[in-house]
C-alpha cells in the first residue's frame, strides 16, 4: 500500500529510494518485482540498522533538489507531491502538510493525535522559534531541499530513538520560509507495538531524549546565527525531553536521568535562560 501510494502520485518526475532494512519476510522479492517494473524505483538492500541508518542511506543516495520521508507502514494521498512541490518555487525552504492518524485494530489512537499531527500554521510563513515549537518533528509531513540538508551534514542520530527531533530541529535551524498545507494527505498507521506506544508503557530508552536534546543544543552552539534557537528554544526543550524521559523511564533509571538533566543544565549555562524565560 505505501509502494503503491507513491506509485499513484499526479506528480510523476519522482526518485523513489526504498530500502529493505534486513527484512526477515519477502519484502526484498516484493520491491525487486516492482522495481523491475518501474525504473524510478532504486532498492538499497542493507542489514537490519534501525529508521536512522537507513535514512541516512537515503539522504546518502538521493540526487534529487528535494527530498522527503515515507515510512513502509503508511501512505500518502495521490495529490500529495503534485500539491507540494510546486510551492518550492515561492523560495521556501520546506514545505509542512498535515498528518491522518490511522490506529490498526487494538492500537490506541490518543485524544491529541488530531492536534499534534495538524499543521498549525496556513500558506507562506517566515519561520521563528516559537512557531517552530508548536508543529511536530515528524519527519515525513514534510519536504526539504536536499541542498541544505547535504551542506550542513543534517543526519539522523544513530543508535537512539526519539531521532525525529534532532533533524527537525538541526534543519529548521537553517531554514528562513515554509509553506504550510492544512491538508492531511500524509496517512500514518499507528500500531500497538510502535516506539512511542513502548515509551508510554515505560522503557528503558526514555532517557534517549536527553541525549538528543543535548546532540540539539550542542547545534545550536555550533554557529552565532544559531543564538536565538538556544535562547528561545532550550529552556521550552529542555522542560519538556526531562519530564518526558523521567515519567517514561522504568523506576531504577529516574536517578540517572536527573544527573543527566543537571549536566545539561550545566553544560549549556541553561540556568541564566530559565530566569529570562522564567521557566
Amino acid at each position: 500500500k505505501c509502494l503503491d501510494s507513491v506509485l499513484a502520485q499526479t506528480c510523476t518526475n519522482l526518485e523513489i529510494i526504498c530500502i529493505n532494512d534486513g527484512s526477515t519476510d519477502n519484502s526484498a522479492a516484493i520491491l525487486a518485482a516492482y522495481a523491475q517494473k518501474d525504473p524510478r524505483i532504486i532498492v538499497i538492500d542493507q542489514e537490519n540498522s534501525g529508521p536512522s541508518i537507513t535514512r541516512n542511506n537515503g539522504i546518502k543516495q538521493a540526487t534529487g533538489t528535494l527530498l522527503t520521508f515515507l515510512d513502509s507502514d503508511d501512505f500518502i494521498n495521490p495529490e500529495t507531491y503534485q500539491l507540494c512541490i510546486p510551492l518550492f518555487q515561492l523560495n521556501v525552504d520546506v514545505v509542512f502538510f498535515g498528518c491522518k492518524v490511522v490506529a490498526e485494530t487494538n492500537a490506541i489512537k490518543w485524544d491529541s493525535d488530531d492536534d499534534y499531527y495538524s499543521v498549525h500554521q496556513d500558506g507562506l510563513v517566515e519561520l521563528t522559534p516559537q512557531i517552530l515549537l508548536y508543529e511536530n518533528v515528524s519527519p515525513c509531513n514534510k519536504i526539504y531541499k536536499t541542498a541544505v540538508i547535504l551542506e550542513k551534514q543534517i543526519y539522523f542520530p544513530e543508535h537512539l530513538l526519539y531521532e525525529d527531533a534532532e533533524f527537525y530541529w538541526k534543519y529548521m535551524a537553517n531554514a528562513q520560509n515554509a509553506y504550510f498545507i492544512q491538508n492531511k494527505v500524509y496517512n500514518y498507521l499507528r500500531r500497538n507495538n510502535s516506539t512511542m506506544a513502548n515509551t508510554f508503557r515505560g522503557t528503558d530508552k526514555a532517557k534517549d531524549h536527553l541525549k538528543v536534546l543535548d546532540n540539539i543544543l550542542t547545534y545550536f552552539g555550533l554557529n552565532i546565527k544559531y543564538d536565538h534557537f538556544m535562547k528561545k528554544v532550550a529552556p521550552q526543550l529542555f522542560e519538556s525531553y526531562f519530564w518526558f524521559s523521567y515519567q517514561h523511564a522504568m523506576p531504577e533509571q529516574r536517578k540517572d536521568i536527573l544527573q543527566m538533566a543537571l549536566n545539561i543544565i550545566a553544560k549549556y549555562q541553561l540556568r541564566q535562560l530559565f530566569t529570562e524565560h522564567q521557566v
